[in-house]
């Protein structure tokens, strides 16, 4: 007896008594079963309830002798060694399969759980902004008016004016006290003429020109520092206010760069709120995924339980129906 058929008799053996074969498996037997025989073949009946249920024919014909009926149990045992054997392939792949769906599982569940720790620190990151903007909407106003170039603008600022009003006010006195130099002048000029009108009999007509050009420089002569001072006195507002106008501008800016950097800051938060949504919404997905994986799984552990007890007790109806018309 070779090997090979002690193999498969150990094998049929182990599966008529305890019903599972050597590797522990329970038995499968696929509806496909058919003996290469010609002294048993396995077919379906329907019993009276309807249901189908697979039978044993025997031709009890070829049974006549002893070699014969050994050969016929030697088929039979050969019919299940088939089936056994095609049930151990089938449970192989199922257990490869198996393994594939448990290293996907394993895949997603380290995926979602690095999913969770960035969405845990994405969360972290935007409670600190959350609180930072509070911090900034609140104190963006204080910012803009504790800022040291802020301050320094504003003292600058406030100094030119206060420089500015001062220089008007001085320029306002000397030009009061120009006028009313001019009107001393004029008023001196003109007593002159009338007390050189009034001595007409006395010196020449000579003096009285010299009198009255010297009288005409000097009125020119304080007309035109006068005309100096008020130049140089416009020139200086003038300065001023362009000294004025571009410390305004710079506040401006200031202000606008502050504007546009909490902008800014408003702007990133709300992309990092959208990414956050993203990212939950992805891990949701993830788990549905994972939690319909897990359920496949189980449902197919179930369908390959029920079908081998199904298979099972196929097998344990056919066996009986042997047992009972070898009795016969």
């Amino acid at each position: 007896m070779s090997r090979e058929y002690q193999r498969r008799s150990k094998s049929a053996t182990a599966f008529l008594y305890t019903g599972m074969n050597p590797e522990g498996i329970p038995p499968q037997l696929v509806d496909t079963l058919s003996p290469s025989s010609p002294t048993f073949k396995v077919d379906r009946i329907v019993d009276k309830k309807g249901v189908s249920k697979p039978s044993l024919v025997v031709d009890v014909t070829k049974l006549v002798t002893k070699e014969r009926f050994t050969e016929a149990i030697r088929e039979l045992s050969n019919m299940f060694l088939d089936a056994l054997s095609k049930h151990k392939d089938r449970c192989d792949e199922s257990n490869r399969r198996i393994r594939r769906i448990e290293a996907q599982v394993k895949r997603l569940s380290d995926s979602m759980t690095s999913l969770q720790k960035t969405v845990e620190e994405l969360k972290h990151s935007l409670k600190e902004i959350q609180s930072e903007r509070v911090r900034t909407s609140t104190g963006v106003a204080n910012q803009m008016v504790t800022h040291p170039d802020v301050h320094d603008l504003k003292e600058g600022l406030l100094h030119l004016q206060d420089t500015l009003a001062r220089t008007i006010e001085a320029n306002e006195t000397r030009f009061k006290d120009l006028q009313m130099a001019s009107i001393d002048n004029t008023k001196a000029a003109k007593k002159l003429y009338l007390d050189v009108l009034s001595n007409a009999d006395i010196g020449s007509n000579g003096a009285i020109a010299s009198i009255l050009e010297q009288v005409k420089k000097i009125t020119q002569e304080r007309t035109e520092t006068a005309a100096r001072e008020l130049e140089a006195f416009r020139s200086e507002i003038a300065s001023i206010k362009r000294k004025q106008i571009k410390i305004t501008n710079s506040v401006d800016d200031l202000t606008t760069n502050t504007e546009h950097d909490v902008l800014k800051l408003l702007n990133d938060q709300e992309i990092l709120r959208t990414e956050v949504k993203l990212l939950a919404k992805a891990v949701i997905k993830m788990q549905t995924g994972d939690i319909a994986a897990q359920e496949g799984l189980a449902k197919d552990f179930e369908g390959i339980r029920a079908d081998v007890y199904r298979r099972v007790d196929e097998l344990a109806i056919i066996i009986q129906e042997i047992l009972s018309k070898l009795g016969r």
